[in-house]
């Protein structure tokens, strides 16, 4: 998996390494253990890169890029990202890709991903019972 900035290839790569970074930047408590917490930033890392947040994209690839080389220059991503000419929503969808595509993240984007499409069934189902109740 890799990503192209200026012409220049970097690779990505979703690992274990990843993961375990991602996740602990997040901790939630476990329920029923008193104390006990578990990293839940991968979660919210994908699930907020599918609402579109910027932020976590380019984490994400920051990320990704950090134990391999060619490394990304942050100054160079945040340009890459901002610039007018890059197409930002084929750059989540290529993101999103990783994730589904790779071993270490795959079960927990399609959960995360799950949870969304039932969110927002639910979200929609709330609103038309709104407008119907005010008709």
């Amino acid at each position: 998996m890799e990503i192209t900035i200026k012409g220049q290839s970097y690779p990505l790569r979703f690992g274990l390494k990843f993961v375990k970074e991602v996740n602990g930047r997040e901790m939630a408590p476990v329920d029923g253990l008193i104390g006990v917490e578990q990293g839940i930033g991968l979660n919210l890392m994908i699930a907020n890169i599918i609402d579109g947040s910027i932020e976590d994209l380019a984490s994400a690839i920051m990320t990704a890029n950090k134990t391999e080389e060619p490394r990304i220059k942050e100054d160079d991503l945040l340009e890459f990202l901002e610039d007018d000419a890059t197409n930002i929503d084929e750059v989540f969808e290529k993101v999103l890709g990783f994730f589904e595509k790779a071993n270490c993240t795959r079960k927990m984007f399609k959960n995360v991903q799950k949870s969304v499409e039932t969110a927002q069934k639910l979200q929609e189902a709330e609103l038309k019972a709104r407008l119907e109740g005010q008709n």
